[in-house]
């Protein structure tokens, strides 16, 4: 059988059009070469063209055998060179490609219509081939040398294909056809090796465009990996079928974990979560079901050390890897300091600054709680601290503070585990129990009631009024039992306020005579010494009590004043009798604090008057001064003229008569210091000045 140019062209357009036709298979599978892929199947469909066209050269035109048909056969070589340009990103060939065409037609005119000669026509079209190819094959080492071109399958069938277009136009030059050549046609045979090599490109550029294509990927994942790997916050790309593809170095300085113990999500979760892994698997396997949702959620994650963080997590699936598998990113924000900031938040929001309780604005939450059927009977305990505002006016609000966090303490150590304890109010505080009875709250109020007998501020002991109610049904309005638990306790407030003023008042004075040595003596003088006087005046018998009372009180304001100050044996300068002259203004806010004192506050305010107004703290004079206020004035300078100082000898009597009979009329009332002097003897007795 002899192999003919026609059969060798006849098979070779067969060769190229079934490899342009598995090339147009696979644009779908590697969809992302596409555009160089298609390149690549017009140089397999210009080939078969050419090719079927020389085929049927008898039966077509010069023009369209010889010179369309060489053409496209040049074409479909600068097509392969486009395709490889395209894929390696190299700068397109266009003025090549252009003076190649330029010169070939020009080249095949010339030598089919001027100068017709097959030969040098197959010369020509080797020459230009052979060109094209070492072009090829020269830009891919030139420009692509890490891609190891050299080394592949696809390098060596284009070299292949390259030396049998050498060879073809060598043979043609020399006419070269030896004689025992198993009697094939030699150009024949050339044709047919060359459509064979030709379409092989086929293979060797799938295992190219393959080991491409998995560089890529693997580029690609490497990529992923390092970006998970540096991403600034706790990382991790994980599988769905249980690896860990990459951590993030920050997810490993934050926990202390090695990488090497973090390969799968077991591992992680049996790190971090310990019993609560669970509910952790549950939320992956979520992640891969629901697809298209990003799923968040709070956790708390353990660290090598066993501490743990507050975590927001954030998940999302993100795609597959080329061998199928799914893959999800977990990234997470360290949120522990913003936790701790909101509890703290919270915490400042339902509790009271001064005491630490919880406030009103909790309460009226928490008493919610008595609609739940399970919390009944639901106690409500109301309290109030008697006296706050007596001890705030005696020894300032900072005492006052002191009292109320006592009482706190007192509430917190005998309601612990058992109530829920609220501040709602200046002095008012409240109190809920669940599950409870009238025994237990009974029981619990006489735990206060001892352990409140023990805390003192200032010789003053802490005093609590209390009433309670329970709430049976969830029917019954709990505004309702509130109200009744506080009118409870506002009866036995009313009750308790008399002998609580007067024991407040006995712990203000007795902490004055600890700070002054002389206060009692002189409190007790002006007492007597008033009495009497009002005796003398003839005044009834209310105002003599008013009397006598407002002179052992007359001082009680000085309670707020430094001891430094009261003992100073020295002159006062002007701020340290500024803080001096303040204690008639304290003493009345003391006293008017309580019902029965406040005649007498207004007595002891106006003590420190005088009869020309030059006194304080108001500067009122004459008549209108309270006549109780001008006679304890005369009785206090009396008794202070006449008593011992350490800043100063007492005097006599007769130089006492003689300074308020000096003073009268600008310090002192004249008509009742001459009443005073008139009736020294009835006012003053021997004894007084022992």
């Amino acid at each position: 059988m002899t192999i003919t140019i026609q059969s060798s062209l006849l098979i070779g357009s067969f060769l190229y059009l079934y490899a342009f036709v598995i090339t147009l298979f696979l644009l779908r599978k590697y969809s992302e070469i596409k555009s160089s892929l298609l390149f690549f199947g017009f140089f397999f469909l210009l080939n078969a063209i050419g090719q079927m066209g020389i085929f049927y050269r008898d039966d077509l035109p010069v023009f369209i055998s010889v010179i369309v048909a060489n053409t496209f056969l040049v074409l479909a070589p600068l097509c392969l060179l486009h395709s490889f340009t395209i894929l390696f990103k190299i700068k397109p060939k266009i003025k090549f490609s252009s003076a190649i065409i330029l010169v070939f037609i020009a080249l095949f005119v010339y030598f089919t219509y001027f100068v017709p000669n097959v030969q040098l026509r197959i010369i020509v079209y080797g020459l230009i081939v052979s060109i094209i190819f070492i072009y090829l094959i020269y830009s891919g080492i030139q420009n692509h040398i890490e891609e190891k071109l050299t080394d592949s399958l696809f390098f060596l069938i284009i070299v292949s294909y390259l030396i049998i277009h050498i060879f073809r136009s060598v043979f043609a030059t020399l006419n070269f056809v030896p004689s025992n050549f198993l009697e094939y046609n030699q150009d024949a045979i050339n044709i047919l090796l060359m459509a064979i090599v030709g379409s092989s490109l086929l293979f060797g550029i799938l295992v190219f465009y393959n080991t491409i294509y998995k560089r890529k990927l693997s580029t690609r994942e490497e990529f992923i990996k390092t970006i998970v790997k540096n991403i600034p916050t706790p990382a991790f790309l994980h599988k769905s079928n249980n690896d860990i593809i990459s951590v993030s170095q920050t997810l490993l300085d934050f926990t202390g974990y090695k990488e090497e113990q973090l390969t799968t999500i077991d591992e992680w979760v049996d790190l971090a979560y310990g019993d609560r892994k669970g509910t952790i698997v549950g939320i992956i396997e979520k992640l891969y079901k629901n697809k298209t949702e990003t799923i968040h959620n709070v956790v708390q994650v353990r660290k090598s050390d066993m501490t743990e963080r507050t975590w927001s997590f954030h998940s999302k699936y993100i795609g597959n890897l080329e061998n199928g598998d799914e893959m999800a990113l977990s990234v997470a924000l360290d949120i522990t300091d913003i936790k701790e900031k909101e509890q703290k938040l919270q915490e400042i929001v339902i509790t009271d600054y001064l005491t630490k309780l919880y406030n009103r604005r909790h309460f009226e939450t928490c008493i919610q709680d008595s609609n739940v059927e399970s919390n009944l009977p639901y106690g409500i305990i109301m309290a109030d601290i008697n006296g706050l505002k007596l001890i705030n006016d005696a020894f300032g609000h900072k005492e006052g503070d002191l009292l109320l966090e006592e009482a706190s303490k007192v509430f917190k150590s005998v309601f612990k585990n058992k109530a829920d304890v609220f501040r709602i109010g200046g002095d008012e505080f409240a109190f809920t129990v669940k599950n409870t009875s009238s025994k237990e709250i009974e029981a619990l109020l006489n735990e206060v009631v001892k352990q409140a007998s023990k805390v003192y501020i200032n010789s003053i002991q802490l005093s609590i009024a209390f009433g309670y109610t329970i709430k049976y049904k969830t029917t019954e309005d709990i505004y309702l039992t509130i109200n009744d638990a506080e009118d409870k306790m506002y009866r036995e407030k009313i009750m308790n306020i008399p002998s609580m003023r007067s024991s407040a008042l006995d712990g203000i004075m007795n902490t004055l005579y600890e700070k002054d040595i002389y206060s009692s003596n002189h409190s007790l003088n002006v007492s007597k010494y008033a009495e009497r006087f009002g005796q003398v005046l003839k005044l009834n018998r209310d105002q003599i009590t008013e009397l006598k009372t407002a002179g052992i009180l007359h001082d009680i304001g000085k309670i707020i004043i430094p001891t430094e100050i009261i003992q100073k044996d020295g002159k006062l300068n002007e701020s340290e009798m500024n803080i001096i002259q303040s204690h008639p203004e304290i003493g009345y806010r003391i006293l008017y604090s309580t019902s029965e004192m406040r005649s007498v506050s207004n007595i002891v305010l106006h003590h420190h008057e005088k009869w020309d107004g030059t006194g304080y703290p108001l500067k009122i004079k004459g008549e209108k001064i309270p006549r109780s206020s001008r006679i304890i004035s005369i009785v206090d300078a009396f008794d202070a003229m006449t008593s011992d100082r350490l800043y100063k000898s007492k005097f006599s009597i007769k130089e006492a008569i003689k300074e308020l009979e000096h003073c009268a009329g600008t310090q002192f009332d004249k008509k009742l210091v001459a009443s005073f002097v008139k009736n020294i003897d009835k006012i003053v007795l021997k004894d007084d000045l022992i």
